[in-house]
This record gives C-alpha cells, sequence and structure tokens, in this order.
C-alpha cells in the first residue's frame, strides 16, 4: 500500500518503483457538488512533497473512483506517465483510501447546506401505490453512515422512510448492515444482519420478522439505542427526505398533481432507480405498543406457504393481534 501516513498528517502516496521511486506525493481532490449525486468521479491534484528533478510539478488526473479507472483526457507527456506509473502501483487499499477521501469531501462540503431543495429523481408511483422506502444515505451518497460496535460485532446502521404524502407515520427503518469479505474485484461489500423499525413519534421499537429469530439481535438493538441515542438524527432524517421529496414532486409532476393521480404518477416514473428494498403500507394504522414480531408486507408468510405475506394471509391477519398488516 504507497500510501503511507507522515507527520501526522493525510496519508501521501509513495513510490516504490519506477522512475519515481521514493517520491512522495499529497493529493487534494475536487469532488462533484450535487448532493445527490451518486457519482464517484473527480479531479485529483498530486503536489510533490519535496520537488525533485523526477517530481517536479502537479498532476491532475480525472478519476472514477467506483470504477478505479482514469478518464481519458488531453494531458501533458508528464502527467500522462505519472498516470500510468500510479495505476501500476496503486492497490485495492489505494483506491478504498482515495473513495473515503472522496466521501469526507462531500460530506464537508455538504455540513451546512440545505439539501431539501437539491435535484432528485424519486420513483413516484412506488412510493406512493407501492410503499416503497427511500433509504436516506442512497439519496445522498456522501452520507454513509458511521460504523458501530455493538456486542463482538461492527455494523453500518441504514435507515429508509416512508415519503407517501398521505401516510402521517413516523417510522423509521434500520438495516445493521456488517462487511463481508472483499469481493473478486476487492470492492467492500456489506450485506444485512438485522433490522428493526422505531416509531420516532413515541420512540418505541419492533424487530422485523426475519430478525426475531436471530439470536442476541434484541439486546444488539437495545444496546445501539442506548449507545447512540438515535432519534433527534433520524427524525431529521425523515424532515429532510420528505422536504426533498415534496420538492422534486412539484418539480416533476407540477403545483397542482393530485397526491394519488394515476396519470401523472405513471408518466413520470424515475426510470431505473433503485433507491430501497423495503416497503410500506401507508393505510396501517398506528399500533399502541410494539408486537414482539412485526411481518413485513414483503416478510416470507408466517404461515410457511413460502409466498410473500402480502401474496397469501395479509387480508386474513389484519384482525390478529402481533401481526402489522
Amino acid at each position: 500500500m504507497p500510501f503511507i501516513v507522515v507527520d501526522s498528517g493525510d496519508p501521501v502516496f509513495e513510490f516504490s518503483k519506477g522512475l519515481l521511486r521514493g517520491t512522495q506525493w499529497r493529493v487534494d481532490l475536487v469532488v462533484c457538488q450535487e448532493p445527490c449525486c451518486p457519482c464517484f468521479q473527480c479531479v485529483v491534484t498530486w503536489s510533490p512533497v519535496v520537488a525533485t528533478a523526477t517530481a517536479a510539478t502537479e498532476h491532475r488526473l480525472w478519476m472514477d473512483l467506483e470504477r478505479r479507472s482514469l478518464e481519458r483526457r488531453p494531458v501533458a507527456k508528464e502527467t500522462g506517465a505519472f498516470a500510468k506509473a500510479f495505476v501500476a502501483e496503486a492497490d485495492a487499499a489505494d483506491w478504498r483510501h482515495l473513495a473515503h477521501r472522496f466521501n469526507d469531501a462531500r460530506r464537508a462540503l455538504f455540513a451546512n447546506a440545505d439539501l431539501t431543495t437539491a435535484k432528485a429523481d424519486f420513483p413516484f408511483a412506488e412510493v406512493e401505490r407501492e410503499g416503497l422506502l427511500i433509504t436516506y444515505c442512497e439519496t445522498f451518497p456522501f452520507s454513509r453512515p458511521e460504523p458501530v460496535t455493538l456486542g463482538e460485532g461492527t455494523y453500518y446502521p441504514i435507515d429508509q422512510y416512508c415519503l407517501n404524502p398521505a401516510c402521517s407515520c413516523q417510522d423509521a427503518h434500520l438495516s445493521f448492515c456488517a462487511d463481508d469479505p472483499p469481493g473478486p474485484d476487492g470492492m467492500e461489500v456489506v450485506s444485512e444482519r438485522f433490522s428493526v423499525v422505531i416509531d420516532l413519534a413515541r420512540r418505541t421499537w419492533r424487530l422485523t420478522s426475519r430478525s426475531a429469530t436471530m439470536p442476541g439481535a434484541q439486546a444488539l438493538v437495545e444496546e445501539y439505542l442506548a449507545q447512540s441515542s438515535p432519534y433527534a438524527e433520524l427524525a431529521e432524517h425523515r424532515r429532510v427526505l420528505r422536504a426533498l421529496y415534496q420538492h422534486n414532486r412539484r418539480r416533476v409532476l407540477g403545483e397542482s398533481a393530485a397526491v394519488t393521480g394515476k396519470t401523472a404518477l405513471t408518466d413520470h416514473r424515475s426510470s431505473g432507480a433503485s433507491h430501497s428494498q423495503g416497503t410500506h403500507d401507508a393505510d396501517t394504522p398506528a399500533l399502541e405498543a410494539p408486537p414482539a414480531v412485526w411481518v413485513g408486507r414483503n416478510d416470507p408468510c408466517p404461515c410457511g406457504s413460502g409466498r410473500k405475506y402480502k401474496k397469501c394471509c395479509l387480508n386474513k391477519s389484519r384482525a390478529t393481534p402481533g401481526i402489522a398488516p
């Protein structure tokens, strides 16, 4: 890994072979200024820590940190040679370091910005007809959640929300994800371990059906709530997303569009957007107390049929205590 720490500052890149061997370079990133843009493209300026005959000038490279590649642009001969030398030496850890620097730069850029008026694409029909939940860190890709240590594991709490204007719920759906071994390309991989629904108004919570049988899940959620006290932050995430959704709904559908207007929603569906994995039933009444087990619409039906709950026993369970329709 050529990135090394020097004098407790930001790591510098040190070449270990070729004509640039032994030279050290600081990096500075210019990042995308659209808060909802998912790109990892940036301009990286490489400056020599100490000027030498082989490290005399800065180099600017257009980089795609997600694809781990350099964009093809006309550059000076020396910069082209520098780019080839970097690609030859950089490993997966170096690309991850640059990606983390990219996210840090984006977070700093938007730290005090009003995110509710940004331009964003939402799948309006799915949100308002099918109860699709929207994920905060997918809407604002720079806002990857900080890891939390619970029990003997480290998890990333990823929050999702219902944005249907006709729904008055105040739930935050949290999926606790953990790192898996890197994929064949060296990219980081995370997967869900357990999930919970938090009622932000009542400050109560319930495990989803997939998590109810996980040994220790309840204790981990209790530890997380005691450790992080996330209610205010989650409520702010919900407020921002709902305001952003309304702003872009007016932008796309117009001020006079009805909330459930079939034509408007069908004609303006977001193409290819993938904001969430969960759904929410806007007609579900608020529960006075959380049940021990909560079955979501897309969860396997508890009857054991192998079908999704919404396709099987949903209507039968509306009067059944302990199962949320």
